[in-house]
């Protein structure tokens, strides 16, 4: 059977539309999708079926009390619950997964706040969930970048203080079970000349702490950078090192790269300039087993893709046909699967079910603007179709977080 792009999209008025920042947390393995956002004029947290579309399960703003107007960063999920952040940025509130019905919330002390960042699941030796939350530090005070969370007790941990001018970070876990995630953090503000940081979090007893692994300056990415920033981080699970997004100035020959670092020492093992920005704090949720990754970036009348070879750091297919209307969001939130051929992400999207377009799944209407899955190449774990294109069904692949 030829393969044909495919789209399916998540549609409520529970959910937010795209250009505004918004992360997801996508249970890949459970087959799931938690949202949060404000689409009119209420926050909402609301749960989709991956595969169908359908909204299982959603909640309003009085059963949270979220920070409000930044009430879009950011949501992560675990065995134990779904979590994000309300009031001040100082209120960590984990939700049931099944019914999204508030558990608990607990204050927490850390300077900073968590509307740009990530919230990225580690599993300790012992067995034990944690979630590490990055953020952006306070542009006043002084900057910390991340706190660790015990999502069975919310006990937290944090280094205080780090000793490094840099702002804005995001995260993603290591190996399952290990207890290792990761951060890379962009240089402060004022300090548009600094380098990127890559921190090594252990969460497990005993030894609990951080490590700078390296840090990595625009020249080095770049001979004609100046400056350097990070969109985006996640784990290669062929090799378990790290792959990551980085971006110069405006303006700059190549403007964007994909680099991948050794995740024990943090050095610079390729990187390949990109036609396009990476995927943002999304891009931590992505499952890369096969040593494939696919960005996709808008081009006029739609978007086109690269399909990238993650052990080698090259280009192995550009991706013109089949993305006819679909328009990556300007927000750079995108997540991809190479089990499932799936990528993740916000998009703007018209005319869909044209020869050059994707075709919609489900309830997937022609035109709309949101979050949905676009099956963009040949899984590496493909399922058989069931039934017409309308019922579409594929197995996602599986990640144990």
């Amino acid at each position: 059977m030829t393969f044909q792009t495919k789209i399916q999209a998540y549609l409520s008025s529970h959910v937010l539309e795209s250009g505004h920042n918004v992360q997801c947390a996508v249970d890949w393995t459970g087959g799931v999708l938690y949202t949060i956002g404000q689409p009119s004029g209420t926050t909402y947290i609301a749960k989709f079926d991956l595969n169908s579309g359908v909204e299982l399960a959603w909640q309003g703003q009085t059963a949270y009390s979220p920070k409000i107007p930044f009430h879009e960063w950011p949501i992560g999920f675990d065995a134990n619950g779904v979590y994000f952040t309300g009031n001040d940025f100082t209120t960590f509130i984990k939700a049931n997964a099944s019914d999204l019905s508030q558990n608990v919330q607990s204050a927490i002390s850390f300077n900073t706040a968590f509307p740009q960042g990530t919230f990225s699941p580690i599993t300790d030796t012992g067995g034990g969930k944690w979630m590490l939350c990055t953020g952006i530090g306070q542009l006043t005070s002084s900057l910390e970048v991340f706190i660790c969370i015990n999502t069975s007790t919310l006990a937290t941990w944090t280094p205080g203080i780090l000793s490094y001018g840099n702002r804005i970070a995001c995260g993603c876990a290591g190996q399952y079970g290990t207890g290792i995630g990761y951060i890379a953090s962009t240089p402060e503000q004022s300090d548009p000349s600094g380098s990127l940081k890559f921190i090594q979090v252990n969460v497990n007893s005993g030894t609990q702490g951080a490590t700078t692994l390296s840090t990595i300056a625009a020249s080095t990415i770049d001979a004609g950078w100046t400056v350097i920033g990070q969109t985006g981080m996640c784990l290669d699970q062929t090799d378990n090192n790290l792959l990551v997004f980085v971006q110069g100035q405006v303006g700059a020959t190549n403007q964007y790269y994909i680099i991948k670092l050794n995740a024990t020492t943090g050095a610079l093992i390729w990187k390949l300039a990109c036609p396009g920005p990476g995927g943002g704090p999304q891009t931590q949720q992505s499952v890369i087993k096969s040593q494939k990754y696919v960005l996709l970036y808008g081009v006029s009348g739609g978007a086109n893709g690269i399909v990238i070879d993650t052990s080698t750091g090259t280009i192995t297919t550009t991706i013109t046909t089949g993305l006819v209307g679909l328009i990556p969001s300007g927000a750079l939130s995108q997540s991809f699967n190479d089990q499932s051929g799936a990528i993740f992400g916000e998009y703007g999207y018209t005319n869909m079910g044209q020869p050059q377009s994707p075709l919609p799944l489900n309830s997937t209407p022609n035109s709309s603007d949101g979050w949905a899955a676009v099956y963009v190449i040949q899984p590496a774990n493909p399922s058989p179709s069931t039934g017409t294109h309308a019922s579409y069904v594929r197995i996602w692949g599986n990640m144990p977080r």
